[in-house]
C-alpha cells in the first residue's frame, strides 16, 4: 500500500505569509521519500495593488481604465468592509459594462481575481 502525506495538507487554509509544505510518499515496500515545498499567501490589500497595477499596465485609455481604477483604489482604503465589498462588485459589474472596450481575456482575468479578491475580504 502507498501512501502521501503532506504538513500542511492539501485543503488546509494557509495562514498569510510564506508556509513550507513538507510531504512524505511511501511504498509497501517500505520505500520513502520526502520533499517540500513554499506557498506564499497575499492580503487582500496586496492583492488589490496588484490587480490595480494590471489594470494600469494595460494602457488602456483613461476612460476606461481610470472608472475601474477608482473601484479598486477604493476598496483599498478599507479593505475588510463592506463598502469596500461593495466597490469591488461595482468593479466586477462596470469590467462587465466596458467589456467591449477591454480584451474578453482580460475581462476573464480581472473579474476573477476580483472575485477571488472579494473572498478572501470575506464578502458575502
Amino acid at each position: 500500500m502507498t501512501s502521501l502525506v503532506c504538513i500542511l495538507e492539501s485543503g488546509s487554509r494557509f495562514p498569510i505569509g510564506d508556509n513550507t509544505v513538507k510531504c512524505t510518499a511511501s511504498d509497501a515496500a517500505g520505500n520513502s521519500t520526502s520533499k517540500s515545498f513554499e506557498i506564499t499567501v497575499v492580503d487582500a490589500p496586496t492583492q488589490l495593488r496588484n490587480l490595480l497595477q494590471y489594470l494600469l499596465g494595460l494602457g488602456l485609455s483613461n476612460g476606461t481604465t481610470n472608472p475601474l481604477a477608482n473601484e479598486l483604489e477604493y476598496a483599498l482604503t478599507e479593505p475588510a468592509s463592506s463598502m469596500s465589498c461593495k466597490k469591488m462588485s461595482d468593479f466586477i459589474n462596470m469590467l462587465i459594462k466596458k467589456s467591449r472596450d477591454l480584451p474578453s481575456e482580460e475581462v476573464a482575468y480581472m473579474t476573477n481575481e476580483a472575485r477571488r479578491i472579494r473572498t478572501v475580504m470575506e464578502c458575502r
